[in-house]
C-alpha cells in the first residue's frame, strides 16, 4: 500500500471500493495472520509522500468504517500503517492515540 493511496482515500479522490481492490492481497494476508497468536503481522507501506493527517481525515476514516465501506481488518491495516509511518505527520498530538484506538484487537 502506498501512503499516497491512504491520502487519496481520505481526501475522497479514490473510492473505498477501488482502494480495497488495490490493497486486497495485503489485507487478506493481514486478516489471516491476525487470527494466529504470537505472530508478527505484516504491514506493507511504501512511504511515497509526507502526509499531514488531520482531524477531518480521522472523521473520514471513522465514517468509512461506520458506513461499512471499510471492513474491520481494512481499517485496522490502515491504522497500523499510519501508526508505523515515519512520514505521517499529525495536525494535533491527540490524533496518533485516536488512530491507535481504531486498531482492532480481535477479528
Amino acid at each position: 500500500m502506498l501512503l499516497s493511496q491512504v491520502k487519496q482515500l481520505l481526501d475522497q479522490t479514490l473510492s473505498a471500493e477501488n482502494f480495497r481492490n488495490e490493497i486486497a492481497a495485503e489485507t487478506t494476508a493481514y486478516e489471516k495472520v491476525y487470527r494466529d497468536k504470537e505472530t508478527t503481522i505484516p504491514v506493507y507501506l511504501k512511504e511515497d509522500i509526507y502526509y499531514l493527517f488531520t482531524e477531518e481525515h480521522y472523521r473520514c476514516l471513522d465514517e468509512l468504517y461506520n458506513t461499512g465501506k471499510l471492513k474491520t481488518h481494512e481499517l485496522s491495516y490502515i491504522c497500523d500503517a499510519l501508526s508505523l509511518s515515519e512520514m505521517t505527520l499529525y495536525e494535533d498530538d491527540a490524533l496518533p492515540g485516536k488512530i491507535e484506538q481504531l486498531v482492532i484487537t480481535k477479528l
